[in-house]
């Protein structure tokens, strides 16, 4: 690798101002700060601990590039190849919309308040990085490995997180509307209050999650993973979620108007006090549920396995049981007006039960 000095640098840049060819140039350590090197050509050049603040580097190409504790703040990166490694690099206030950062070793690495609109992060690893404040949306995290970072006051709206690693992250009040997370891993992550509106959710992984309060409205949540979720009012409303598993799901007052849980998995879940107007049960397996008082009114149940479930003070009216397994269920005060209850195993009359 060549060894720069200052002057050759500056030779380098006059011979070349539109596009200096830089590739396995050793810059490292060198004072860059407020140069102008739009286009340049650095692939596998060494730029660790180099001073680099308030540089123009757009659409450069840094592919194979050292950064290692490189100083970047408030650089333009837009467009760059920075298939690269960034460990510890201070990147605070970057602009790197539509960058490709495919692979990028972000290994503490301090992000903090960056753009990364509409990004390429591909397989990125984000190891104990700083990620106070960024704007990830419309980016490509696919396959990004994100397990316990902090993503709180992150946006991640319209982003692809689709195979991601999550496990343990921390997306407190994060907006994730119309995000992509197919299949992504989020066990244990932390998602009080965050807005999932519309997302794309087909087998991701939420098993031990917290997700009080939040917004799923819409989300298209095919044998996604709930199981042992704190999901206190949390809100479905229209939401898809055929044969979920929300199997030891902690989920009082949560909210299912008109959501399609065909299939899914209830074994043991706490639903006390949920409502689900109108929403398609089909088929369910809720062995030993706990609906106190729920509000499951013009459902569609039939083919639900409710065995020793626990139903007092819960409404049904309207509702369509038809073979339904209510065997050894609770139902003092259940309200059965109005239900089809043809060819349904119910316990014998418990008190107050309407029908």
């Amino acid at each position: 690798m060549a060894l720069f000095t200052r002057q050759e640098l500056a030779l380098a840049l006059i011979s070349a101002p539109k596009h200096p060819r830089l590739g396995g140039a050793d810059l490292s350590e060198l004072d860059l700060r407020g140069l102008d090197l739009d286009g340049a050509l650095l692939p596998f050049s060494d730029l660790s601990r180099a001073l680099m603040s308030d540089i123009n580097l757009q659409e450069a190409n840094l592919t194979g590039a050292l950064l290692c504790f490189a100083q970047l703040q408030g650089a333009n990166l837009r467009g760059t190849q920075l298939e690269a490694d960034l460990t510890s690099a201070d990147l605070t206030g970057c602009i790197l919309d539509n960058a490709n950062l495919t692979r990028a070793r972000l290994v503490e690495t301090n992000l903090s308040h960056a753009s990364l609109i509409g990004a390429t992060l591909t397989s990125a690893v984000f190891e104990g990085a700083v990620l106070i404040g960024v704007d990830f949306s419309k980016s490509n995290l696919e396959g990004a490995e994100l397990e316990n970072t902090n993503l709180e006051g992150c946006n991640l709206e319209g982003t692809n997180l689709s195979g991601a690693a999550l496990l343990g992250a921390n997306l407190s009040g994060v907006s994730l509307i119309s995000a992509t997370l197919t299949a992504t891993r989020m066990r244990g992550a932390q998602l009080p209050k965050a807005n999932l509106r519309a997302a794309e959710m087909t087998r991701c992984s939420l098993t031990e999650a917290n997700l009080e309060e939040a917004i799923l409205e819409r989300v298209k949540a095919r044998n996604a993973q709930f199981r042992r979720a704190r999901l206190a009012r949390a809100t479905f409303r229209g939401a898809a979620l055929l044969e979920a598993d929300f199997s030891g799901a902690n989920a009082p007052k949560t909210k299912f108007h008109d959501a399609i849980l065909k299939g899914a998995k209830m074994e043991k879940a706490q639903f006390s006090k949920a409502r689900f107007p109108d929403a398609d049960l089909e088929g369910i397996q809720a062995q030993g549920v706990d609906l106190r008082g729920a509000d499951l009114s013009y459902c569609k149940l039939m083919d639900a396995n409710l065995m020793g479930a626990n139903l007092e003070g819960a409404t049904m009216q309207g509702s369509d049981l038809r073979s339904a397994n209510l065997r050894n269920a609770k139902i003092t005060n259940l309200d059965l007006r109005y239900a089809n209850l043809n060819g349904a195993d119910l316990p014998e009359r418990a008190p107050g039960v309407k029908r």
